[in-house]
């Protein structure tokens, strides 16, 4: 089975592990978080410096995953996963009230 590059990451996760991990296997799922947790950290993070939301952000997003996975597969697996991150990391700025790096204060 081809491996592809996943999202300009650098890490290499087939279609067989994405279609084994919608089916369930553990192992799978663990090589699949191994490969993108920095990547889904980084752009969670992007949004705020505060780890509370960040943390958030990324459960959610790997939440999502499991919700999704039977639809994607390696080639778009990464891309999404970012793209899941910073969306879900602006949505949890927003209920935190825009508290986060990038924020204006109400005095500026």
């Amino acid at each position: 089975m081809a491996r592809h590059p996943n999202a300009g990451t650098g890490t290499l996760v087939s279609d067989a592990t994405v279609r084994a991990a919608a089916r369930g296997e553990y192992a799978a799922w663990e090589t699949i978080v191994g490969a993108f947790s920095g990547a889904v950290w980084a752009a969670a993070s992007c949004v705020g410096s505060d780890s509370v939301p960040t943390r958030a952000a990324c459960r959610i997003t790997w939440l999502r995953c499991l919700d999704h996975l039977e639809r994607l597969d390696a080639d778009s697996l990464g891309a999404w996963l970012i793209s899941t991150a910073r969306r879900e990391a602006w949505r949890q700025a927003r209920l935190d009230g825009g508290r986060g790096r990038g924020a204006r204060s109400a005095t500026a």
